[in-house]
């Protein structure tokens, strides 16, 4: 299983928000990454998606997503549709997968399925995506993305 247990700190991202099929996140993606370079603004060094919604039970084509990376404090976005969350800290069940961003919907099944072992209890929102794994280096079959869900304080899963 490549499921586990980890405690993080509260985590200051950047975000461009999109809904609708996933094949639009690579267009969040850019305009946060031309916001961040007009700005001269560094980011951190964690890539990752934000889904405002269970990736796996969400119809077809209505995800709620941000494109993400990690930011110092401090910064206030001054471009519609960029904003500045802080994903909490805490306990989380993650999930490593290892493959093509194409098979991502199907390790967010075999997530829930592996949280099941790890974890029982009802589950809610929200997930990310963390992109270990640069994929102008990486060959496809070789990238790595961590996927994270927050587990409450009753040892329940925050994500379903």
């Amino acid at each position: 299983m490549n499921a586990e247990i980890r405690n993080l700190p509260p985590m200051t991202v950047l975000c461009a928000g999109r809904e609708g099929s996933l094949s639009t996140l690579p267009g969040a993606f850019e305009r946060l990454f031309r916001y961040l370079s007009g700005r001269h603004v560094e980011p951190g060094p964690d890539l990752m998606t934000i889904h405002n919604a269970d990736p796996v039970a969400s119809p077809f084509g209505r995800l709620q997503s941000e494109a993400a990376v990690s930011l110092g404090t401090g910064h206030q976005p001054d471009a519609p549709g960029i904003s500045v969350k802080v994903l909490p800290g805490g306990t989380y069940a993650v999930y490593r997968h290892t493959g093509p961003y194409s098979s991502l919907m199907t390790a967010w099944v075999r997530f829930r399925e592996a949280l099941g072992e790890l974890i029982a209890g009802p589950q809610a929102g929200p997930f990310f995506e963390v992109y270990v794994s640069d994929p102008e280096t990486t060959p496809e079959s070789d990238l790595v993305t961590e996927l994270y869900c927050k587990v409450l304080d009753d040892g329940m899963p925050a994500c379903s």
